[in-house]
């Protein structure tokens, strides 16, 4: 079942990757089921598009500050990231939240 996510940012900008390089702004990402990226200076993925069974990286380029989820049955992890125009993280993040996601029904 689809769920509501809001999420904000505090101490930067947020911006639309279209705007840009500009100074202390960025955009959101939501890691799904995946570890804090251990390279500081790659950019964040992306997922295969429409790869429903298997969405771990969920990127924010248009500046939006919330979403619906709609992730497959069962436990998963989430966590914001937030990074710039070129996907890079600036390492800051939220605390990963444990959610349970349960079979939509018939």
């Amino acid at each position: 079942m689809p769920f509501r996510v809001a999420f904000a940012v505090t101490g930067m900008g947020v911006a639309p990757v279209a705007a840009g390089d500009i100074h202390d702004t960025g955009h959101h990402h939501i890691l799904i089921d995946m570890p804090m990226p251990a390279d500081i200076k790659a950019p964040i993925p992306f997922d295969k598009q429409n790869e429903y069974q298997h969405q771990h990286y969920k990127h924010f380029g248009n500046g939006e500050t919330e979403t619906l989820l709609d992730l497959p049955a069962g436990k998963h992890t989430l966590r914001l990231l937030f990074a710039d125009h070129n996907h890079v993280p600036y390492y800051i993040s939220s605390k990963e939240i444990s959610v349970v996601v349960l079979d939509k029904p018939h």
